[in-house]
């Protein structure tokens, strides 16, 4: 997914997903905005993946920082990340104008929480002389479903 698409994806999102609106959902505990986007290991990962899974296709709030990242927007969401993205092109347009307004800056982010798994081969070889581009699994919410808003203190 460019960057383009992912800054085009954003305003329809705004549109569609009321950008702005505040939730009345449970949140989960905040993340610390300090701790490096990824700066995990595998086993934390599965731990959050195991924790994670049951809450998958619930409506879930979380508050802290959100960065643009290759696949959208992305967040810590308690010991790991979440990102935010765009899984329908029409969406394009309100993705852009999420990442315009909120890259970098504290939210509240509001949604279904999403699971994808990993798109690497099963056999994928950690020497492999050619590089070979897949999508990690991980946790998302959808921007057609989400609901993002600036985090007050």
């Amino acid at each position: 997914m460019s960057a383009y698409r992912l800054l085009a994806g954003s305003v329809i999102l705004c549109a569609l997903a009321g950008c702005g609106k505040e939730s009345q959902t449970p949140s989960i505990s905040p993340a610390t905005p300090t701790r490096a986007y990824s700066d995990y290991t595998a086993e934390q990962y599965a731990a959050f993946k195991q924790r994670m899974l049951p809450k998958t296709g619930k409506t879930v709030t979380a508050r802290g920082l959100v960065v643009f990242g290759k696949m959208g927007l992305h967040m810590p969401l308690e010991d790991c990340d979440v990102w935010i993205y765009d899984t329908e092109e029409t969406d394009l347009p309100c993705m852009n104008e999420l990442i315009e307004r909120f890259d970098r800056h504290a939210v509240t982010v509001s949604g279904p929480l999403r699971h994808q798994d990993s798109t690497a081969p099963p056999d994928l070889p950690l020497d492999a002389e050619i590089a070979i581009q897949y999508v990690p699994d991980h946790f998302y919410f959808d921007v057609a479903e989400t609901t993002l808003s600036e985090a007050h203190q």
